[in-house]
């Protein structure tokens, strides 16, 4: 692994053939989106975070290629979900696409079924950007599936929820690189919850 640092049950709605049939363009970004839109899509504000710009991150990240973007139902069960995402990026790769190709963007939530389904799909190609995903609570007790491949972390040092993934540097130990980014916007857990550019910008360089 090569390792650096830098400081700066509802239906997951994946598709089968058809997912894969609509990526023609060269990169493949699968978003992952959070918890609050999981279980609040009729438009209402986070009383602390405010709104989730679900539509503007999806813009965002689409200048560095096709966005796939799957809403979750509300409560979805990560574990089933991450098995979904295993079967539809197993289908991209079936239909063509490189696994280096494949970039995987989970924030918070998102960030914690991106762990799961790179534990199960283990393949080294494939990219994983984690958004604000180390969740202290859940790490801390030792809840935590150990990833492959190539992992971005971006967390906010204001985030009282998910701290920096290098604290837990065993369940990286198998992958083939790691790279960690401190962020400060201020915004607490809710800075993955608009499309700031300081979060945007190496997920799309990753």
């Amino acid at each position: 692994m090569r390792e650096s640092l830098f400081f700066a049950t509802g239906v997951f709605m994946f598709f089968t053939s058809a997912f894969a049939q609509q990526t023609g363009e060269k990169n493949v970004l699968l978003f992952l989106h959070n918890a609050w839109f999981e279980n609040n899509k009729d438009g209402e504000v986070h009383k602390q975070f405010g709104s989730y710009d679900f539509e503007g991150i999806k813009a965002a990240l689409a200048t560095g290629g096709k966005v796939l973007a799957p809403e979750r139902g509300p409560n979805t069960d990560p574990k089933t979900a991450a098995d979904d995402l295993v079967k539809d990026i197993e289908a991209l790769i079936a239909s063509g696409k490189a696994p280096g190709s494949i970039k995987v963007i989970g924030a918070s939530k998102g960030a914690y079924i991106a762990q799961l389904a790179s534990e199960r799909l283990n393949r080294t190609q494939i990219r994983w950007v984690l958004v604000g995903g180390c969740h202290n609570e859940r790490m801390d007790k030792g809840n935590a599936p150990k990833m492959t491949g190539k992992v971005l972390s971006v967390y906010d040092t204001s985030d009282a929820i998910a701290g920096p993934c290098r604290r837990y540097r065993d369940l990286f130990a198998a992958t083939d690189e790691f790279e960690e980014i401190a962020i400060s916007t201020g915004r607490d857990h809710g800075f993955q919850f608009v499309a700031d550019g300081a979060w945007i910008r190496p997920a799309l360089s990753w």
